[in-house]
């Protein structure tokens, strides 16, 4: 069974209005209805989202049963995706911008994240990836090594 991964959002947070949530929120009601149940759907944020527009975001997707919200701040804020996480009624996942164990622990320690997302290409190799997933082990997280590489990296993903 597959998944499919929604990259919906496109605008900055300075334009991201009502009209593009609805857009969005529409783009996740269609996929649902196409998908069915069975098929999990993430929503990629790529980051571009202030905190006050994930939280209304995340408040869209949420009736649509949604696998996970993927970065819908940027990783540097913390504590912006701590506060989000709290308020979301969606997982919140992270990682892809992240290098080495070391950011995954504030992350973790500060309940600001539900799904780590290690790109195995830049964190670290397969010794820091099978870490950060023990780290997340301990934190009662998933994990979702992200994969947007090439097969080369699928491949090394699957070990």
């Amino acid at each position: 069974m597959g998944w499919a991964k929604i990259h919906a959002i496109r605008a900055d947070s300075t334009n991201f209005f009502t009209r593009s949530w609805q857009k969005v929120e529409a783009k996740v009601k269609a996929v649902r209805e196409t998908v069915g149940a069975e098929v999990p759907i993430a929503i990629d944020g790529h980051g571009r989202l202030n905190l006050i527009n994930a939280i209304e975001m995340a408040k869209r997707v949420e009736p649509y049963g949604i696998l996970f919200f993927e970065e819908p701040v940027l990783p540097e804020s913390v504590d912006a995706m701590a506060e989000l996480q709290r308020k979301a009624d969606v997982p919140i996942a992270t990682g892809e911008r992240l290098f080495t164990r070391y950011p995954f622990r504030e992350y973790l320690v500060k309940s600001a994240v539900d799904v780590v997302q290690p790109d195995i290409c830049t964190c670290g190799g397969i010794m820091e990836t099978f870490k950060i997933a023990a780290m997340a082990d301990a934190f009662f997280s998933t994990i979702a090594p992200h994969n947007p590489l090439s097969p080369f990296s699928t491949v090394i993903c699957l070990h």
